[in-house]
């Protein structure tokens, strides 16, 4: 059952910033304008503090995996060099995949995965290994196999990885539930933060509206100790 105290606090009960209020009336102007047309609403739904992180993190040396597809794929794919993205709804993946051909976005290397081995594995189609990716985005299905897959890769250091509604206690798809635990946000979440946190990686969550969302949603980051610029900018929106 999906509990929270109010709009103004996340899943888990972790409240909003002051500061971070004025969101809602962007997450209304976002929602009026996809009514009206939805291609007018550009932002991933994904929370504007973390929006603004992307918008000074990403640029065009960089690959980027994405782990569920989106509106969030096009955002993603002007700002970097390479995104591979992945999705196992195949009507989804269909209807991302002619929204990209829409606005000629050419950078995305989309993949259908039929099963999470072909999902959890969809950059080796393109000969990516996992540490080649400068920005990891976990946000869709089997999120606790994503988190149990990353860790494995020694090489992280220069990764930036995002989770999203790691404030969620239960599965992300319903249909998953008690069928297939490792969709499970809660659990990807503690999986990272415990194996990252002793390889110097600091885990910090970003909680705010969203576009056309009007509860608050967590998204948590996980940056290399060494890995200044990043820190940098997430300490500029976080402070």
């Amino acid at each position: 059952m999906r509990l929270r105290r109010d709009r103004l606090h996340d899943e888990r009960n972790n409240s909003i910033s002051f500061k971070d209020l004025k969101y809602i009336f962007l997450s209304g102007i976002d929602k009026i304008l996809e009514n009206f047309n939805s291609d007018l609403r550009v932002l991933p739904i994904i929370n504007y503090s973390a929006i603004k992180f992307f918008s000074k993190y990403l640029n065009k040396e960089m690959s980027l995996l994405e782990y569920g597809s989106g509106k969030s794929t096009k955002w993603y794919a002007e700002k970097v060099k390479t995104v591979v993205s992945v999705e196992d709804n195949n009507d989804w993946y269909l209807k991302v995949k002619n929204y990209l051909t829409k606005f000629k976005i050419n950078n995305v290397k989309q993949v259908f995965a039929k099963n999470s081995e072909e999902y959890l594995k969809c950059y080796e189609k393109f000969n990516f290994k996992i540490s080649d990716f400068n920005v990891i985005i976990i946000d869709g299905s089997y999120r606790n196999k994503c988190a149990e897959m990353i860790i494995e890769e020694e090489n992280l250091k220069n990764t930036v990885i995002y989770l999203d509604d790691s404030d969620k206690c239960w599965s992300i798809d319903p249909n998953h539930v008690d069928k297939d635990p490792d969709s499970n946000a809660l659990s990807a979440y503690a999986s990272l933060l415990y194996h990252l946190h002793k390889r110097n990686f600091i885990c910090s969550s970003l909680r705010n509206f969203a576009p056309t969302y009007f509860t608050i949603k967590e998204g948590t980051f996980f940056i290399h100790k060494d890995n200044k610029i990043a820190l940098e900018i997430y300490k500029d929106i976080y402070f």
